[in-house]
């Protein structure tokens, strides 16, 4: 979600549909016309709420440590074939390959700023 003067500033254009159009709006901003929609549909109590707690559960955290597993078993191992593995494991899943290539890209990008902080913080000490 954007940050709170994104999101005013989407709702003093719009100006209850007396002022630009989404599809104005969204093209100022680089957004999608949903989005758009979506952040002009917001009361700023729910926009408060979810902007003090960005986080929210994932589907696949539930499977996240098997995922990490794999990767770190078999680290060529693509996201097709950790879905098929996940598949296998529980058959009623419903994901697409796009959601498990997505949450094992952003789970190795985590692990890897996790890795140049733990290496920046080694060389400060040996400096």
């Amino acid at each position: 979600m954007k940050e709170w003067n994104v999101i005013h500033k989407i709702k003093g254009l719009y100006g209850s549909g007396r002022g630009l159009s989404i599809r104005a709006i969204a093209n100022a901003f680089g957004m999608s016309r949903n989005i758009v929609r979506k952040y002009l549909r917001l009361d700023e109590v729910s926009i408060s709420r979810q902007l003090k707690n960005p986080s929210r559960s994932k589907y696949l955290d539930l499977y996240r440590d098997y995922i990490k597993s794999q990767r770190v078993k078999f680290p060529s191992l693509s996201s097709v074939k950790i879905m098929r593995k996940l598949q296998e494991k529980i058959p009623d899943l419903d994901i697409s390959n796009r959601t498990v290539r997505r949450y094992a890209e952003k789970g190795a990008r985590r692990e890897l700023i996790y890795c140049l902080v733990v290496l920046l913080a080694c060389l400060d000490r040996y400096e």
